[in-house]
């Protein structure tokens, strides 16, 4: 759509220029005035002034006259018409987008709002959108969320996503958890309070770059943080110490076909799961998941590793696990309340 528009534009322009050239040599050759009462002649003509001939003109210089005043009439015409059809649709664009993201968002629930687009940000959302996730991405730069155009699961506002309003738009009351990525410390702890004052339940994750900024962020409302520095020194020595292990996990979780995830899934009460054993439950025969551990009720609660197949499911346990996002799913229903 630019490209029509930069092309029409051009097109206008080099249509009045070839006028203006042709009217100021016309008058000289035609009548043979001087090059600068050409020009002059030829500006107020086309600018429909009407301060009247700077010569006596011929009847052939009339004929030209009339000339240039259809022929500028027109091509004002057009390219007045094309500024118009610019603005009026560009502006209808955005507003009929901005309707099209305002009613996708009226309709998700248990939804993920990002708060921040960059490098980061976007790395963020591929992985919630991997896990078929509905999300809303935040960011004040509109260039950064051009990514998004064709994701059918994403909707993006172009906004600060430490406003209340931009994040009442967000559905934040409906959302499910927010992760806010933006590039200073103040800027997250902003949206982060923003966010815990409009919904108290919400789970927030928040990027941390000081180390000193934790405990602020964790004070003013999120319930965890994420150093990317930390976690970046900690890739770079585990690919020094022990590379195999990292090529096993970056083929599992990036490179094979079906890219598989170490998730959880939370039994609930009422569920097929509940008060039966491992063994019972039958879960990598059901889903194709492998039961890597099970976490108890609370969050000081021990972990299971590799628990034993004697080992009674109750409601509210976490069930840690390995496979696709597909099968998963398949766990998530049998965990559900019937």
């Amino acid at each position: 759509m630019k490209h029509f528009y930069r092309e029409r534009f051009l097109i206008a322009f080099v249509a009045i220029l070839s006028l203006f050239v042709i009217g100021s040599l016309g008058y000289r050759v035609i009548e043979g005035w001087p090059l600068f009462d050409g020009v002059y002649m030829t500006m107020i003509t086309l600018a429909t002034i009407g301060y009247g001939e700077t010569h006596e003109l011929s009847n052939y210089g009339r004929l030209f006259t009339m000339f240039l005043i259809v022929a500028g009439l027109g091509i004002f015409g057009y390219s007045l018409s094309i500024f118009t059809t610019f603005l009026v649709e560009g502006e209808l664009k955005r507003i009929l987008k901005r309707k099209k993201m305002e009613t996708r968002v009226g309709k998700m629930t248990s939804h993920y709002i990002v708060c921040g687009a960059g490098n980061t940000g976007r790395w963020i959302v591929d992985e919630i959108l991997k896990a078929k996730e509905d999300v809303v991405v935040i960011d004040k730069d509109p260039k950064r969320l051009e990514f998004l155009e064709n994701q059918p699961t994403a909707v993006y506002i172009v906004g600060d996503g430490s406003r209340e309003q931009t994040l009442l738009d967000a559905g934040i009351h409906r959302a499910s958890g927010l992760i806010t990525a933006l590039s200073e410390d103040k800027e997250n702890l902003f949206v982060v309070l923003t966010a815990r004052g409009l919904n108290p339940k919400l789970k927030i994750i928040s990027r941390v770059i000081d180390g000193e900024s934790e405990k602020k962020l964790l004070m003013a409302g999120a319930t965890g943080t994420v150093n990317p520095q930390k976690i970046g020194g900690l890739r770079l020595a585990s690919m020094m110490l022990r590379p195999t292990v990292v090529t096993f996990l970056d083929t599992m979780m990036r490179v094979s076909k079906v890219p598989l995830r170490v998730e959880e899934a939370e039994i609930q009460v009422g569920s097929s799961l509940q008060n039966v054993t491992l063994g019972e439950a039958r879960i990598p025969e059901r889903t194709g998941l492998l039961v890597v551990a099970v976490k108890k009720k609370g969050d000081d609660a021990d972990f299971f590793y590799n628990p034993p197949q004697e080992y009674i499911l109750r409601a509210h346990d976490v069930v840690i696990i390995m496979g696709s996002y597909d099968n998963l799913r398949k766990l998530k229903e049998l965990a559900t309340a019937r």
